[in-house]
Parts: C-alpha cells; structure tokens; sequence
C-alpha cells in the first residue's frame, strides 16, 4: 500500500482552477502604473485581474442616491459628466466586481429612512465581503451606533475604520453598545473634520477620556489612530503606558499646559504631528520621551495665523 501511495501521489486541483488566484497574488503586490501600462497588455487574462485590481484599490463614495446602481451592476457607471472615479474608464466595464475601500455618506445611521434601511440591508448582503477600509459620514455620541455596529459586523475583512462628519450634532441621549462586541481585525482607526465644520476641532477638544475610549473599545488590536485635535488627556493616555498604539498622528495643541506622561508607551514607533508656528513646548516633551524608541517622525506646519500676517509676510508687487 505504501508502495502504490508513491507511485500514485494525489493530484491537486488543475491549474486553469488555481491560476486565477495565483493572478490575484501577483497583481496585489504591483503598483497601478505597472498595472495600467504593463500587465494589461500581457493576455486577456492578466488584463481582467488587472482591471478588477484597479477598480478594487480606488475608494468609491456610496450615497442613498448611487448605491441602487452599484449594487445592480457591481461597479458605479462611468458617465462623461461627473466621473465615479480616477481610474480610466476602460479600467471599470468588469461588473461583479465590489470596492475594498467605500466612503458611505449622507447616511443617517441614528434614524435610518426607510429607503435608506432598505439600501443597507442590500449593501451588507451583497457588497461587503471584500471591504478592507470603511469610511462613514457620521461621528458616534458616547458608543457607536448599533445600526454602524452590525454593518462593521459583516465586513469580515475589514482593516481600517474612518468617521468623517459632514455636519455634526451634539445628542443629549448616549447610546452603548453591546460589551461582547469587538473587531480584532480592525487595526487602523481615524476621525477627521470636514472643511466645512469648523466647530469640530473645539468639540474634539472637549471630548472626555472615557467617552473616547468606549468609542475605540470595539477594537481591541488597534495599532494606528488618525486624528484632528484631542484633548490633552486623550493625549496623554496614548502616549503613556496604558495605551498599545503603534502610530499616532494628530494636530498638536500648544495653547494648554504642557504634557505629563510618567510612564511612556514602549509601543508607541511611528508620531505624525502637525504643530502650530507660536508654541513647540508639548513638541519638545514628546521628542525627549520618545526619541530613542522613534523609527518615524513626520512633522508638519499649521499655518493658523491670521491673514494681517502674512500681509506683513508677504511683498507687495502691485
């Protein structure tokens, strides 16, 4: 019996079953010029894996408007008008095809219409299996929305998790959610403002330790967080010991005291900070906390003077 099972080793399955995957592979690790000028051109089956890669990479902005057309053809229609995306337009008539990288916006997550309800519950059924990185219109008041809860719930791949308020509410009621809930996959959280709400970095700032913290509970393995401005407490508890985090970057306020962290965090790599041009005294802190554990450090001006400034800056040539 040992003898035969040599002679006759178990076949794999065939390659023309295989090949497709191994396509997948390679087109993953090659950049989109590579992809558009080079790979495309190789036989019509790299160019399919190669058009579907494209699309995939590119984060595509769903609202209750154009997400009935998604979902009924798998990818956005490219009109000459308004274009969905940047990838050209040969690059998109692959159909089955979802996005790994969706911006969901003008949702109301707290009081779903109807219309809206309906779109979501296609969307988590049909269109969420490849996302990687999910982008909300919405900020969460005390614990994540539930409706926002079950829809991270069926995004098994999901990696990164953005809010990006475009108008913004304070609610007097909170809501929690579920203990038992968490996403160990999610590793990458941010929040930023929009151009158009200026208020948002004074809420930001106001925003207690303990409600931030229940927002982020529900993802136990987070190593990156993206922010505007915190406050100096969210601050320092990120920075210290009591925090897991391997990068964080945020807008640095000088205007309070300067920072207090007795025990630094030993995870903590990777500091991107944008700092103002009056006040460097909570950058001087951090860079003597952390300068011997640093693999990377990005800085990066506030220009928030006022326009008399630069006037004065500025040389007059007319």
């Amino acid at each position: 019996m040992e003898l035969e099972s040599k002679r006759c080793p178990i076949k794999g399955p065939h390659l023309a079953v295989t090949l497709p995957e191994i396509l997948r592979e390679i087109v993953s690790f090659l950049p989109n010029h590579d992809l558009c000028q080079n790979v495309t051109l190789v036989s019509r089956g790299w160019e399919q894996i190669s058009r579907k890669q494209l699309v995939s990479r590119v984060m595509i902005n769903l609202t209750p408007t154009n997400m009935a057309g998604y979902l009924e053809l798998g990818l956005p229609r490219v009109t000459g008008r308004v274009p969905v995306t940047r990838i050209p337009a040969r690059f998109l008539r692959i159909r089955g095809n979802h996005h790994k990288h969706v911006f969901l916006s003008y949702f109301n997550f707290e009081n779903l219409s109807p219309e809206e309800s309906n779109l979501l519950k296609s969307f988590t059924s049909t269109a969420t299996s490849p996302i990687t990185a999910l982008r909300l219109d919405y900020f969460p008041h005390g614990a994540i929305h539930p409706h926002v809860v079950s829809l991270f719930s069926h995004c098994p791949k999901l990696e990164s998790v953005s809010f990006s308020p475009r108008c913004f509410k304070i609610q007097t009621i909170k809501i929690f959610h579920p203990k038992s809930v968490s996403f160990p996959k999610v590793e990458t959280f941010e929040i930023f403002m929009t151009p158009d709400y200026s208020d948002f970095d004074e809420f930001m700032n106001s925003l207690r330790l303990t409600d931030f913290l229940e927002i982020v509970s529900i993802f136990p393995n987070l190593k990156i967080l993206r922010c505007g401005t915190l406050s100096q407490n969210i601050v320092e508890y990120f920075l210290s010991d009591k925090a897991s985090i391997e990068t964080l970057s945020m807008t640095l306020c000088n205007t309070g005291p300067a920072l207090t962290i007795p025990k630094r965090s030993l995870f903590l790599t990777r500091i991107q900070f944008r700092v103002g041009l009056t006040n460097s005294t909570n950058y001087n802190v951090i860079l003597a906390i952390f300068a011997d554990q640093l693999e990377k450090l990005k800085l990066t001006a506030e220009y928030n003077l006022p326009r008399k400034v630069f006037d004065c800056i500025m040389p007059s040539y007319y």
